[in-house]
């Protein structure tokens, strides 16, 4: 999970104020999670809660929607307190795949990316297109750069006219 807008939080308030409100969304967390969830900050405003689940019929979003309630109220550091909300991006690890962590957080943070652009606030559940998308955005990001930097793009305008004056009343740029 990833807090939302957190930095525009450390920006006005300061770093200090930011650390002492990571660490009461780790209590908060801590204490609203049972006790079989692992739960550790992976850097920034990232958490990560690891839950073993049962074996058959078990769904992500009942505890994703219990971990969104934890920041229905807001958090109080010194004499503020903040309305905070999180994103959610949840991957259940398939028994049979031979995926380590790196795989099972890289796909977290693919479903991460993928609620925070729902609008946030949100939890999103890893599907294996997400991770087919990613490689395409990415192989078309680097054959764009590429043919930049190769002088292999041109610049084109294309005017829009008035038929009834033929007066030119608007243009596109076209690469």
């Amino acid at each position: 999970l990833d807090l939302d807008r957190f930095k525009s939080i450390n920006d006005t308030m300061g770093h200090p104020f930011g650390d002492a409100l990571l660490a009461a969304v780790g209590r908060r967390l801590r204490e609203g999670l049972g006790p079989g969830e692992a739960i550790a900050r992976l850097g920034g405003d990232e958490f990560a809660v690891l839950h073993q689940a049962p074996a058959e019929g078990w769904s992500p979003e009942p505890m994703g929607r219990q971990i969104l309630k934890l920041f229905d109220r807001p958090f109080a550091v010194g004499p503020a307190e903040i309305a905070l909300n999180t994103s959610i991006g949840v991957r259940v690890h398939d028994p049979l795949s031979h995926d380590g962590p790196d795989e099972l957080l890289r796909d977290a943070d693919l479903a991460l990316y993928r609620a925070k652009a729902e609008g946030r606030g949100c939890l999103s559940v890893f599907e294996s297109t997400m991770n087919q998308r990613a490689a395409r955005r990415l192989a078309l990001e680097q054959a764009l750069r590429s043919a930049v930097a190769h002088g292999e793009l041109s610049l084109a305008f294309q005017p829009f006219a008035e038929l009834s004056t033929g007066r030119i009343v608007g243009m596109e740029a076209l690469m």
